[in-house]
């Protein structure tokens, strides 16, 4: 939640160290990560009962709460965005997108089913925007960055693809590999912050 939440609003927190813009940002992560799964709960509960040591936990959550909390998740971080925007324009004159961009973000979390959400946000936004980041802060082209990248890249899907191999198709395995393929990077882009 920190880490993408620092990685959306990265410019504002880069103007100010304000602990409520951080607040705010957190929030927005906490959205990020647990809309999509609160609002599909029939789809994400097999994955999560793969990951978790205990599942039993989970069949006690009643059926409207799931979607209850991503509801409620999705207004805060409506909130929390509008917050940023206006932080942004008074600070810089610059104005920002950042509510629009989260109600488009809410709606594909709402309607596409719970991977295909997924992906959406993690691959087509979070990861264009840190590429972008990475490459603004480091001065590379596009082709110096895939030149630097395809060889980590082509590491972590062998990776991924050996354990799929030996531990079948488990989706639960699946985002755990996954979360420890990302850790390094989310430990290194918080470590140095504005560079998600």
């Amino acid at each position: 939640a920190q880490h993408f939440g620092e990685c959306q609003f990265a410019r504002a927190l880069k103007i100010s160290s304000s602990p409520h813009l951080r607040i705010l940002a957190v929030t927005w992560g906490a959205f990020a990560t647990l809309a999509g799964p609160l609002f599909h709960w029939s789809e994400a509960l097999p994955i999560l009962r793969s990951i978790l040591r205990d599942p039993a936990a989970l069949a006690s959550i009643p059926e409207p709460w799931p979607w209850i909390c991503a509801v409620a998740l999705s207004g805060m971080a409506m909130l929390s965005a509008a917050l940023f925007d206006r932080y942004e324009l008074e600070t810089t004159n610059r104005s920002r997108l950042a509510l629009p961009a989260t109600l488009l973000l809410i709606g594909a979390l709402w309607v596409l089913p719970l991977l295909a959400g997924f992906l959406c946000f993690f691959a087509f936004w979070h990861s264009t925007d840190s590429i972008e980041q990475q490459r603004a802060k480091l001065g590379w082209s596009w082709s110096q960055y895939f030149r630097k990248a395809w060889p980590l890249t082509v590491v972590s899907w062998v990776a991924l693809m050996v354990l799929a191999f030996f531990f079948g198709s488990n989706w639960g395995l699946f985002f755990v590999a996954l979360a420890a393929l990302t850790f390094s990077h989310a430990r290194v882009t918080n470590t140095a912050p504005f560079v998600c």
